[in-house]
């Protein structure tokens, strides 16, 4: 009996998780963190980072940075917006900020990419 009552607790804060990601993917650009998340959904952060780690193998905010990161590689992609533009779209206070975490995630430069395209 506890063990299902377990399962129904964790189920539960699975699907609000996955709820908040479907936002957090929506609004990048909103000024994310992992104690605003906790807050929303009234938990801890440790809480919040253990059941990131339980169901996707990541903390909040390495699941963050690399949705970040994946949009921003969809819009350089595209070859139609600025640095500025994806930097603002992906939650970064400017284009440095924007490039250095590119970088950092893919290991070259938003230019480098664009330039081997």
């Amino acid at each position: 009996i506890k063990r299902d009552f377990i399962v129904g607790e964790f189920s539960s804060e699975v699907k609000t998780l996955e709820k908040l990601f479907v936002q957090m993917r929506r609004t990048l650009n909103a000024k994310w963190s992992a104690i605003s998340a906790a807050k929303s959904m009234g938990l801890t952060v440790k809480r919040l980072n253990a059941l990131c780690l339980e169901v996707h193998s990541e903390t909040f905010s390495k699941i963050l940075f690399r949705n970040r990161m994946q949009k921003a590689f969809d819009m350089l992609s595209l070859g139609k917006y600025t640095y500025s533009e994806i930097a603002s779209e992906t939650g970064y206070s400017d284009a440095y900020a924007f490039s250095k975490a590119f970088k950092l995630f893919y290991g070259k430069s938003p230019h480098l990419f664009c330039k081997k395209k």
